[in-house]
């Protein structure tokens, strides 16, 4: 064991505090944390009678609360503050035997982290779209000067008619003009929308070329690009700069692939 880490006696915990280790004692196996004395007791109860009676103070060493006085101390029913781990459900005494059984279940794809906020997910696809809120607005949208986190998220803020300078119909307009045409589009759904300007209820018209996997909308469709773990194709490559060019109304030659 590192030099720096410090041990409880009486059983396999450690910490970097020295501090941490005595009120863990106290806690779990009912020490008194009086190093003076160390004291071991079968009970809270008896170590809280013999904190009274020894320190002359009214606190709760297990959920560390101050109590008014003797009774109110001798008859304070807690519980020791545990943490679970809402993944598999392991409940663990304090913050760091948690900290510590995450580290140890880092190969294990159950425990999915967030690393900045800590929410934890059950899905490594839930955990990616979660990332974005992190990510800074950098991406400026093609018609108004709102910034994303993402180009999904660029997208469908125009999708859901949020943008001043364009709408659904415009950017479905666009996608459906690329040559060669139904270039992320299937034909069926490409033809429905030639004939009557819109897709037909509950379609999912937009295909990744990758995987043949179809999407109900265009920010759907994005947000699998973006998903490094969903699709190999990613937004940095030929197919999105094709999609991107075609909202610009640049219109030329698919590129990909």
């Amino acid at each position: 064991m590192p030099p720096d880490l410090w041990k409880c006696s009486l059983c396999s915990y450690t910490n970097p505090s020295r501090g941490v280790v005595v009120g863990h004692r106290s806690r779990v196996h009912f020490v008194c944390p009086d190093q003076s004395c160390k004291a071991k007791f079968d009970t809270r109860k008896l170590l809280a009678y013999h904190w009274v009676a020894t320190q002359h103070q009214f606190y709760c060493h297990v959920c560390d609360g101050g109590l008014s006085s003797v009774d109110a101390l001798l008859e304070h029913d807690c519980k020791p503050k545990t943490i679970t781990c809402q993944v598999c459900k392991m409940i663990a005494p304090d913050q760091d035997t948690y900290d510590q059984h995450w580290q140890d279940t880092v190969g294990d794809l159950r425990h999915l982290r967030c690393q900045i906020c800590k929410v934890v997910f059950r899905t490594g696809h839930a955990l990616e779209q979660h990332s974005k809120v992190h990510r800074p607005a950098n991406i400026t949208c093609i018609f108004c000067p709102n910034n994303y986190c993402s180009y999904s998220d660029m997208i469908r803020h125009i999708e859901a008619n949020g943008c001043q300078n364009a709408s659904i119909e415009s950017i479905q307009a666009r996608i459906a003009s690329i040559r060669p045409y139904g270039f992320c589009m299937n034909n069926e759904s490409l033809d429905f929308f030639y004939d009557y300007g819109d897709f037909k209820p509950h379609d999912k018209p937009y295909e990744c070329a990758q995987c043949d996997r179809f999407f109900k909308d265009l920010g759907s469709l994005t947000s699998h690009l973006e998903n490094s773990a969903s699709c190999e194709v990613g937004v940095h490559g030929r197919f999105f700069e094709t999609i991107l060019a075609a909202l610009r109304d640049e219109h030329y030659w698919v590129l990909w692939p």
